[in-house]
């Protein structure tokens, strides 16, 4: 589970906070920084905070799933894979082009 927080996630979110950061604006609501804001307030020990930053991803995953239909023909899919960004770097100037 140690890929749930990145390396330097917890030093970033203990930063932000000790620089004036409040855990309450909106930009700490995201995923990873409420829960990691919680475990530095003592109100989530470190598991408890990856248990909910794995369970918030997987809300948030199928969030993304209801929402973006893959049949769904104004969505333009890409595999993610080696190479793939001039495939989208070349969608993209021909959409600006039409």
């Amino acid at each position: 589970m140690e890929a749930v927080v990145p390396a330097g996630s917890l030093a970033e979110v203990r930063r932000l906070l000790n620089n004036g950061g409040s855990a309450e604006l909106p930009s700490m609501s995201a995923i990873g920084y409420a829960q990691l804001s919680r475990h530095l307030a003592g109100e989530l020990s470190l598991n408890e905070a990856k248990e909910e930053i794995v369970r918030a991803t997987k809300a948030f995953v199928r969030r993304q799933n209801a929402w973006f239909r893959p049949s769904d023909k104004g969505i333009k899919w890409f595999e993610a894979r080696t190479g793939v960004e001039r495939e989208i770097d070349n969608e993209i100037r021909a959409f600006q082009k039409a």
